[in-house]
């Protein structure tokens, strides 16, 4: 049973592949059409209302070079990241693991078709990968978020009769004196 079984995933998943070969395919000849026909698009969705425009627009990208064609295969929030970044990136991480810092400053090495919803966030910028140091700086930034929020909103909070200023603020005479007069009470 387990000899049929790999049979038959090697069997699919050469299928898949060769099907990805065609995408790349058909891509550079959509891309070909549109240099000659800015409509060429619209053409073929009025041809088989099957293909959505942005089916196309995505096979277009791959015959352009510009989205790796397995990135089509995934819809995870760090594939739908890493689809934004430079060819060069998506072809590296497709196959590479992505280095994300963990509480404790630990790192961990991912694939891009694993990272949380919030472990994207923090590992990929709208045009770029954060470097270790940057993920930190990013994991600070939204830990003083918290703690702001946690105080109505205040950019600070008062311990005992300590001022702790949570994040880059101003205050006018008046609002420390207020701020003053609240410790002292």
């Amino acid at each position: 049973m387990q000899i049929k079984i790999d049979k038959e995933a090697a069997q699919i998943i050469d299928l898949i592949n060769r099907g990805i070969q065609c995408w790349t395919d058909a891509g550079k000849l959509l891309a070909k059409n549109m240099d000659e026909d800015p409509e060429f698009i619209e053409k073929i969705c009025d041809f088989c209302k099957d293909i959505s425009p942005e089916a196309l627009y995505r096979l277009e990208q791959v015959g352009r070079g510009q989205l790796h064609p397995t990135l089509l295969l995934n819809d995870t929030p760090g594939v739908r990241r890493l689809r934004r970044l430079p060819y060069s990136l998506q072809k590296k991480h497709a196959t590479e693991p992505l280095t994300v810092i963990i509480s404790g400053g630990e790192t961990l090495e991912i694939d891009v078709r694993n990272l949380t919803p919030g472990q994207a966030a923090q590992v990929f910028t709208r045009d770029s990968i954060r470097t270790p140091a940057e993920q930190r700086a990013f994991i600070e930034d939204r830990a003083v978020m918290c703690q702001v929020a946690s105080t109505g909103g205040l950019p600070y909070r008062i311990v005992g009769k300590t001022l702790v200023v949570l994040t880059g603020c101003k205050f006018t005479t008046s609002d420390l004196a207020g701020i003053i007069a609240r410790i002292e009470a």
